[in-house]
């Protein structure tokens, strides 16, 4: 398939000009657009929903699609649930407007030469990796589990600064009852303003499908605003080379307006947000004093101008303390996402099914993102299931003895759908219906409803002669199969879904059903097809004609299944 050509998005959020470089050749799947970090382009603004739109590359073309959005997506002013993206187009991401250019071959590298050069003018430079062990606290997945007041501050208190423990030691414990990234931002913002001579600061969080790092919050005095509003004092191609070469330093502003001196009026400290397995944001703070930057190993306070090789080190561990916890805090998040998000699949999918879509993470917006998945389209093979003389029986026995009936008999559905691989969609009084080939593609999906029909005809058969010994009633299994083009997704309303199919494919599948005689399993042309191509001479069937079924204009070309002969 055709790559189409890059593009490059330009936009402003809260005032700041932006750019994102749309390459199909740089990145994997489809490129989600929304206000919540775990999308690959970060728009921090209340008009946008967490999960708004997502841009993909197919057959040569970029295609942006509405993700259910609040506020909805637009092209060149007109509302749209999915188009075509080219240069020369303005797309509308809920209040956000996105000018669309063609992008050169490779980034421009002017921001890059701007961020060495402000490097290069830099007073004090530490490498995370060249601090001494102790100045960090463990990772979030280490021993210790989350932020220790201990080794960082023991260190600066022994290098002349015992205020800079009492600092930390508060901060550990109050980052330990935090149970949200907000907090953390906003105590160590907090705890900054109280141990360093700053006037603001800024925290930065890398998204969870990368891309430019996003401001998540900045305090200015007492004022603080999530997400952030207004400049920073550091260039985005510093915040860059900060993170990604794992570096603590002391920089000018860039300068503003035609004043340009060689006297920069403020000084900037940049630590890396490093949680000791990998780099999650970064802090900014700066200071409100003209002058140059303090000398090595001397705090400058308020009057004195600038900062330190100690007050460096003292925001690189508040910039560590805060990582630790924010990794702790997402890890919690993820595994009791992910504990909700498999007792949920475990109702109606197959163990083997909920581990690979719990792996691929391809539902993980469908579970407390607010905004429910759109449906796709899917090649699947449905099934359903009746017991013949269930009705007249519910009518002449206790509620008991009904559900006693329906336990054992679902007992043996569930196992057939689930050993082949199959999605339980529902039951309807003593209907079973099942489909095979979604969440999860499966291009044997017709094979695998007929190895799941034969499998619960016999499991059904045996269930019988157990009941006939024991003089009790018995009803015949009656099952249908067809195969073809359907959308899955989660489907219902606010307060309840469930994941099913829907289209033309279900209708058949049972209206067929409905004609199916007892004790037979009957599938469509279409699905004996598909299934002979996996299966071969292992599946039996004998022809039974052309079917005119209820509610459809076309008869229906039918075979019944055969138990394969034994030996």
């Amino acid at each position: 398939m055709t790559d189409p050509p890059p593009l490059e998005l330009a936009f402003a959020v809260a005032g700041e000009a932006r750019t994102f470089r749309l390459d199909a050749a740089a990145g994997e799947g489809p490129v989600t657009v929304g206000r919540s970090l775990d999308n690959r382009l970060v728009l921090a603004d209340r008009s946008v929903s967490r999960r708004h739109a997502e841009l993909v590359a197919e057959d040569g073309v970029w295609v942006v699609r509405d993700l259910g959005s609040t506020n909805g997506t637009a092209i060149d002013g007109h509302p749209v649930p999915e188009g075509l993206v080219h240069a020369g187009q303005r797309l509308r991401i809920g209040g956000i407007e996105i000018e669309v250019r063609p992008a050169a071959e490779a980034p421009p590298a002017p921001a890059a030469a701007a961020a060495d050069e402000e490097l290069l003018n830099a007073t004090v430079i530490r490498r995370l990796e060249d601090l001494p062990p102790e100045l960090l606290v463990a990772p979030a997945g280490g021993r210790d589990g989350g932020p220790a007041g201990g080794p960082a501050g023991r260190r600066l208190a022994t290098a002349g600064a015992p205020e800079a423990f009492g600092h930390l030691t508060r901060l550990a414990g109050a980052l330990l009852r935090t149970d949200s990234v907000d907090q953390v931002l906003r105590r160590v913002t907090e705890v900054a303003f109280e141990a360093l001579p700053v006037e603001r600061g800024f925290v930065f969080l890398q998204p969870a499908g990368g891309g430019e790092a996003v401001c998540a919050l900045a305090r200015d005095g007492d004022e603080v605003a999530a997400p952030a509003r207004g400049p920073v004092p550091v260039r985005r191609a510093t915040l860059r080379k900060v993170m990604e070469e794992k570096l603590a330093v002391v920089v000018p502003e860039p300068a503003s307006g035609e004043d340009d001196t060689d006297l920069p009026a403020r000084w900037a400290m940049c630590a890396p947000l490093w949680s000791g397995e990998r780099v999650v944001g970064a802090l900014v703070l700066d200071g409100p004093e003209t002058g140059e930057a303090g000398a090595e190993g001397v705090s400058r306070g308020p009057g004195e101008g600038g900062f330190g090789a100690r007050d460096l080190e003292l925001a690189t561990a508040l910039a560590n303390f805060a990582a630790v916890a924010i990794e702790r805090i997402r890890f919690a998040e993820r595994a009791a996402h992910e504990r909700r998000l498999r007792a949920r699949l475990e109702r109606y999918h197959s163990p083997a099914v909920v581990e690979d879509v719990l792996g691929r993470g391809e539902l993980d917006a469908a579970d407390g993102g607010g905004e429910r998945p759109r449906l796709a389209r899917a090649e699947v093979s449905v099934l359903f299931a009746d017991l013949s003389g269930f009705t007249g029986f519910a009518e002449a026995s206790e509620p008991e003895e009904v559900a006693e009936l329906l336990a054992a008999y679902f007992d043996l559905a569930v196992d057939a759908v689930f050993a082949a691989g199959g999605t339980l969609d529902k039951f309807l009084g003593d209907a079973v219906m099942a489909f095979f080939g979604a969440p999860v593609v499966q291009p044997d999906h017709a094979a695998r409803a007929v190895r799941a029909a034969l499998a619960l005809r016999r499991s059904a058969a045996g269930w019988a002669r157990e009941r006939e010994a024991a003089s009790r009633p018995v009803f015949p299994l009656h099952v249908a199969v067809h195969s073809g083009p359907v959308v899955a997704g989660e489907v219902g309303s606010e307060r309840r879904v469930n994941f099913t199919v829907l289209g033309n494919t279900v209708n058949v599948a049972a209206r067929l059903e409905a004609v199916t005689p007892a004790g037979e399993i009957y599938v469509t042309a279409d699905t004996l097809s598909l299934a002979r191509r996996d299966l071969g001479d292992e599946l039996a069937a004998e022809p039974v004609g052309p079917l005119a079924l209820a509610g459809l204009s076309r008869p229906v070309e039918t075979w019944r299944l055969v138990e394969p002969e034994a030996g």
